[in-house]
């Protein structure tokens, strides 16, 4: 389940990598009174988004994360989990999941707002082959594992004494898989260079008191809150003839695994807005084609939310409501696909309702969970010269989410 999560996280770090990144251009942005690194002795998370050198590097679809500890001013370790695909020519792709435990030295400059830093480490990469567009198979399977490491560095600026953003580089080595297609015997090397863009959330805060104070007397606060979940499809035939079901299945149900990103604001204690964007997807098959692809959907809401905030502010249920746009396209088509004309990629209006709840970590972090209803109708499906066929999309999501508020007004 691990695996699986990780690597359909990477691929919506491409996805929704603009929210990502206008989210973390406002971080850099924003310069609060206290923003500093630290001596003491203190816990961190950190999220990285890859996809920022397309095309420079062998990676795509990378995204990451790390659990980790600063011992003092220049030494911590960390656990660092690292995801991305790598082509395997015209014949398939490969899903690679690095977990390697780093050793990461630091040196605080400029009043310890900006540190430096370096990392290496070893540990394993595991593999899954996915994604097949010809007919392969696999020394020792589609799953394998590797020894792996990795060296590179990095640099990350305070803008909160417990927040920072920073840009990393590095290099993961790893080993080469073995597969056979057609007759050819050939090799993919799993190793690659990984750029990303991340924010680090520290705990404990060095200025807790002032820091809830200036929370609670801020007018607006404005976020940055990734999620996972899953999504159901309330209808499994969304087209007449063509059954859908879970691109990589939630536990053996019909959900399938939801991603997504929102960038947004508080307004007084009682409103917020956010423009929300997620991403799921499902396979596409026929009564007489079987499997013919996957269908990729991407709703996008401008959601308000009403707020009432409970336990002097710590619990904060919700429920939200929103108009926007859903853009839906086939992708990956299986070697039936492949054989017709496909046309399946189109916008439509959409609509959504929904609640949830947040509770606060820290005076600017908080994790919570929501449901919510995506209203979708009217996106169309054509195999070949057929009918056009209307779509019913409507959705169910249920997600997990951090909420990360990087200024106050």
């Amino acid at each position: 389940m691990v695996l699986v999560c990780a690597q359909h996280a990477a691929a919506v770090s491409r996805r929704v990598g603009l929210a990502a990144s206008l989210g973390i251009a406002l971080l850099l942005a924003a310069a609060p009174g206290r923003s500093e690194d630290s001596d003491q002795t203190r816990y961190y998370l950190s999220l990285r988004f890859g996809e920022i050198t397309p095309g420079l590097v062998k990676a795509h679809d990378a995204a990451g994360g790390s659990l980790g500890v600063n011992l003092g001013r220049h030494l911590g370790f960390e656990f660092a989990l690292d995801s991305y695909e790598v082509k395997v020519g015209e014949v398939s792709e490969m899903s690679v999941l690095g977990l390697i435990p780093n050793v990461r030295l630091r040196y605080p400059l400029l009043h310890d707002r900006l540190t430096p830093y370096m990392l290496g480490g070893l540990g394993m990469t595991v593999s899954q082959a996915n994604d097949a567009r010809a007919p392969v198979e696999w020394k020792g399977g589609k799953n394998g594992v590797q020894l792996a490491g990795t060296l590179g560095g990095g640099i990350e600026y305070f803008i909160a004494d417990n927040l920072a953003v920073g840009l990393e580089g590095k290099y993961l080595f790893s080993g080469t898989v073995d597969y056979t297609s057609e007759g050819t015997s050939d090799s993919i090397g799993l190793s690659s260079a990984l750029v990303s863009l991340g924010i680090r959330a520290f705990y404990p805060e060095l200025h807790p008191v002032e820091n809830a104070e200036a929370a609670r007397k801020a007018f607006a606060r404005f976020y940055l809150a990734p999620r996972l979940g899953a999504a159901l499809l309330v209808d499994m035939e969304p087209f007449a003839g063509i059954h859908a079901t879970p691109e990589q299945s939630v536990f053996g149900s019909n959900f399938t695994q939801q991603f997504g990103v929102s960038v947004g604001a508080t307004i007084g204690p009682y409103a917020s807005v956010e423009v929300a964007v997620d991403n799921y997807e499902f396979k596409l098959s026929t009564a007489n084609l079987g499997g013919i692809g996957e269908y990729a959907v991407f709703p996008i809401l401008v959601q308000p939310r009403l707020r009432y905030p409970l336990l002097d502010g710590s619990l904060v249920p919700y429920v939200l409501a929103g108009v926007g746009a859903e853009y839906a396209q086939i992708n990956d088509r299986t070697p039936s696909g492949g054989s017709i004309e496909l046309f399946g990629r189109d916008l439509t209006v959409i609509g959504g309702f929904g609640a949830g709840l947040d509770y606060a970590l820290l005076s600017n972090v908080s994790v919570g969970g929501f449901a919510k209803y995506i209203i979708s109708r009217g996106h169309t499906f054509q195999i070949d010269d057929g009918p056009v066929l209307s779509g019913d999309l409507d959705a169910f999501i249920l997600s997990l989410q951090l909420t990360i508020f990087f200024y106050n007004v």
